[in-house]
């Protein structure tokens, strides 16, 4: 019996395929049917200068995002590849991508 659901919303999102444990739940997250695939982080992922974009491939494809979330291929060679070789290309793709699934709240302070 395949349920549907209206809304899978996974909390901690930014631990998806990080570890052995994580890639399994990333794999039973992803078998889900869904209508709309949320991700909650109150952890920032990696975000420095050094910092590779490989762990977002698995959250886009939990987000069942249509080209770099469901294809490892293209993901790597549209936007890692050009992204390790400082290509402004990668950044433009990369950035492209996160604009059409991210929704950045920040706190502010006093």
């Amino acid at each position: 019996m395949q349920v549907h659901w209206l809304r899978v919303i996974l909390d901690e999102g930014h631990t998806l395929g990080s570890s052995l444990n994580w890639t399994n739940n990333l794999q039973m997250a992803v078998s889900l049917t869904a209508s709309n695939c949320w991700l909650l982080m109150g952890t920032q992922t990696p975000n420095t200068l050094n910092s590779q974009p490989s762990h977002l491939q698995p959250l886009m494809k939990f987000l069942h995002e249509e080209v770099y979330g469901q294809n490892p291929k293209l993901w790597e060679a549209g936007i890692l590849k050009p992204f390790e070789a400082e290509m402004e290309e990668g950044w433009v793709f990369l950035l492209e991508l996160l604009s059409r699934c991210v929704i950045s709240v920040r706190k502010v302070c006093d």
